[in-house]
């Protein structure tokens, strides 16, 4: 194996630089051949930047928002000896007096690949066909080299996105860029559905549940949390998280919203209704929420932060669903790899959450302030926070238990779950 600079291409044209909008590999992480490593924007377009070769992502030598000149080094990357000669690393540079990475500069099938990466659209253009409902990737540009900008969006109210279909998106926050899943759905269909899931997952989980809801025509986005699964954003505290939540809907939703959120997720929406605006937030359904006591199994949250083989991580999710979804090999190892890229920042916001056992939020004073219909879903056989947490609660707040559910009711129960949460929401679009 050989560590190669990797370098930022020339695309052509006039342009000297390009900013960097975001990283998709973290250190550590594998790629393959063609796989986008980084998203960048010069004055006309933005693109994305496909990896040589397969390899791994040593460290990143730019952060988001950094202006990169072409042909400067953007990363360290791991690559076999055969694909550091196919792509040329010592063309661009003379070896180093000492031991190091050598160069390795984009070759013309690289490039290539790179101008025909996909949909370029400006940010104005993105958020009129997100405020629209319309499918970007089907449409036309007409700015430089192709680019769709706004015009290309307000020309094209014919072609919205189906319903039902979710599109996938990069939200830049103060923090970085926050991946977010988004279902558009018809005018006036009600509040849109946030899901903010909980420690160590990301919008997948809710994967079962906004299909049901999404098919009921709800208007719904799920999003993965700052120091999880594709977003960039940091975050070391349940406020650091409310606060990049509160952005993304705040540049995304107009109109009222549902925040669903479950276990870490629970306490982050219950801070972003707190710090929102009057009337931005409508209800809140929680799905055994964080912060309602002081327990918290600590075993599972060390087990897993330090799962040391798939296998074992596969043993930690046992613990919680009765009902666990058919994890394959793969999925697992995906599971494992990205635990083990992110275990430091990881580690900042358990340190921050739960220290031995003992949870270190408590949202009960803000659901008592909350003037808003708040419905809290437990299971009885939660193996991670215990149920009875919910005798804290307010009067005020509705609960749900699941007999033969765990500390994943969406799991175990979801077509009950999913009722109840569309409930909810045509409880306020009626009102």
């Amino acid at each position: 194996m050989q560590t190669l600079i990797f370098k930022l291409p020339r695309l052509g044209g006039n342009e000297s630089e390009a900013r960097i909008l975001a990283w998709k590999k973290a250190a550590g992480q594998a790629f393959l051949q063609g796989e986008t490593l980084l998203e960048v924007e010069t004055d006309k377009a933005v693109v994305d930047v496909p990896a040589p070769a397969d390899g791994t992502l040593r460290r990143p030598l730019k952060a988001v928002d950094d202006i990169a000149e072409f042909d400067e080094g953007l990363a360290e990357i791991e690559v076999s000896d055969d694909a550091a000669a196919r792509c040329g690393a010592a063309t661009e540079a003379p070896a180093p007096a000492s031991p190091g990475p050598a160069a390795w500069a984009a070759p013309a099938a690289a490039v290539a690949a790179l101008r025909s990466g996909r949909v370029a659209a400006s940010p104005a253009a993105r958020a009129a066909a997100l405020a629209a409902g319309v499918d970007v990737h089907a449409l036309a540009g007409s700015g430089p080299n192709g680019r769709i900008v706004k015009a290309d969006v307000r020309r094209a109210g014919a072609v919205p996105v189906a319903a039902g279909r979710a599109v996938e998106l990069m939200v830049s926050t103060r923090q970085g860029e926050v991946f977010v899943r988004r279902w558009p759905a018809p005018a006036a269909s009600g509040p849109t559905l946030v899901l903010i899931h909980g420690l160590f997952g990301d919008a997948d989980a809710w994967a079962g549940v906004a299909n049901s809801l999404a098919d009921g025509g709800h208007p719904m986005l799920a999003l993965d949390l700052p120091v999880h699964g594709r977003t960039h954003a940091t975050g070391r505290t349940v406020e650091d998280l409310a606060d990049v939540v509160a952005q993304v809907l705040a540049g995304l939703v107009v109109g009222p919203v549902l925040l669903v959120g479950h276990s870490l997720g629970g306490a982050v929406a219950a801070q972003v209704a707190q710090k929102a605006a009057a009337g931005t937030v409508q209800a809140l359904a929680l799905i055994a929420p964080a912060g309602l006591g002081s327990e918290i199994n600590q075993g599972f949250i060390d087990g897993m932060q330090h799962a040391g083989t798939p296998a074992l991580l596969r043993r930690e999710l046992a613990k919680l669903a009765q009902r666990l979804p058919q994890f394959g090999d793969k999925l697992v190892g995906d599971m494992h790899r990205g635990l083990r890229a992110r275990a430091a920042p990881l580690a900042d916001l358990v340190a921050g959450f739960a220290v031995h056992g003992v949870q270190q939020v408590d949202i009960r004073p803000a659901l008592d302030a909350l003037p808003l219909p708040v419905s809290v879903l437990w299971g009885r056989a939660d193996q991670v926070l215990p149920w009875t947490h919910a005798l804290n609660l307010p009067p005020r707040v509705a609960l749900h238990l699941f007999a033969d559910c765990g500390h994943m009711p969406q799991w175990d129960s979801g077509r009950v779950v999913a009722e109840l949460i569309a409930a909810m929401a045509a409880r306020g679009h009626a009102e």
